[in-house]
């Protein structure tokens, strides 16, 4: 049997003053750590707030010798050496990448 309508809605009631205690005490509380100069994390509305991240800082360049060091293989250091001789490796800044490809590719103009 279902409960009556006077009864769901003193439920509501109190579940809903219950509620606005529990807030005011943490606002109480908040407030009282703020005075004491701790300070607190104020919460979000949002559902769905992600944090922001740092940035990474940008790669370091590197030297041919370094990125010949750094590989695992003989075939990953001709891969390396492939890159940096048609200027893709991913470590290079842009005009050198452009330059070193329109030095290699004279027809790419």
């Amino acid at each position: 049997m279902p409960m009556p309508k006077k009864f769901q809605i003193a439920k509501k009631k109190k579940e809903r003053e219950e509620k606005k205690a529990k807030l005011a005490e943490d606002k109480a509380a908040r407030e009282a750590a703020e005075a004491a100069g701790i300070k607190m994390p104020k919460k979000r509305a949002a559902k769905f707030a992600y944090p922001t991240p740092d940035p990474l800082p940008p790669p370091k360049p590197l030297t041919v010798s370094e990125a010949m060091d750094n590989a695992q293989s003989w075939n990953a250091a001709n891969v390396i050496a492939n890159k940096f001789s048609v200027g893709t490796l991913t470590t290079a800044a842009f005009d050198e990448k452009t330059s070193v490809f329109t030095k290699m590719n004279p027809l790419a103009d």
